[in-house]
């Protein structure tokens, strides 16, 4: 049997339209650039879960006021938002009638005390899918959040703050899980010297090294080269390595591009 759902007078269920727009995006659950894009805190052993918007799995999750919950005393691991298929709605009227409404069981915010969060591939079968916003760990009266965020999924290019020297153009844009960051001409910059600093939801899982091409400043024979930036596991740029190797001190200015995955 063959069907098509976009088709006229057919029925397009909550399942069909999740897959839909799950491979519209790759397959990639994220964060949407709206609201508080989830903003999390925490007061004692409550955390807050501000506004925002999420694809996951396909499916369109918003929180539109903030959501508190219960962190567990002296424990650790994951401030998720949960799709959970196994809950059942509560309906309210019928369908169709002005005064028909859904509460929505199937998805809530929970402290998910696991190394590794549940993951299922909700659009071939599984059922419970926890997308993680932020990790936390816990002793018997207060806790502590780790910066790192879940994958945005797009955004525009945005501007970089130079930590040191001029700069024509330094921008980073994220998409489909991965982080895009070009510098066009840092001006007078020398080793060692700090060149930025990601926002915390980019920043690396591990420590990144790239190569970075180089023109000494006021060089007589043309002083290029090539040299070494690094972004630490706190998103700090930094120049680590020049031709010249701090022998004497040069001042370059700088070109890149990289790129590198979130989480």
């Amino acid at each position: 049997m063959i069907t098509m759902y976009q088709a006229d007078r057919n029925f397009v269920s909550p399942q069909n339209d999740a897959s839909l727009y799950s491979g519209i995006s790759a397959d990639v659950s994220g964060i949407l650039n709206r609201g508080n894009a989830f903003n999390v805190s925490v007061d004692g052993l409550t955390a807050t879960v501000d506004t925002g918007q999420a694809l996951i799995c396909g499916r369109l999750v918003e929180v539109t006021s903030p959501e508190s919950l219960t962190i567990p005393a002296n424990s650790s691991g994951y401030i998720c938002i949960v799709v959970d298929l196994s809950k059942t709605n509560d309906v309210s009227g019928n369908a169709g009638d002005p005064d028909y409404s859904v509460n929505v069981n199937q998805v809530y915010v929970s402290a998910v005390t696991q190394a590794y969060v549940q993951q299922d591939d909700l659009n071939n079968g599984g059922v419970i899918y926890c997308f993680p916003l932020t990790a936390f760990s816990s002793t018997a009266t207060s806790a502590t959040l780790n910066d790192r965020r879940a994958v945005y999924l797009n955004s525009t290019w945005r501007n970089l703050t130079p930590a040191n020297g001029t700069v024509q153009q330094l921008i980073y844009r994220i998409n489909n899980g991965i982080v895009y960051i070009n510098a066009n001409k840092l001006v007078g910059l020398k080793q060692g010297d700090k060149l930025f600093t990601m926002p915390s939801w980019t920043v690396p899982t591990t420590i990144l090294n790239f190569a970075v091409a180089l023109r000494q400043e006021n060089s007589t024979n043309g002083g290029s080269g090539t040299g070494i930036v690094q972004i630490d596991t706190g998103g700090v740029a930094t120049l680590t390595l020049t031709p010249d190797n701090l022998a004497h001190n040069f001042v370059y200015d700088i070109w890149f591009t990289t790129s590198y995955p979130l989480n």
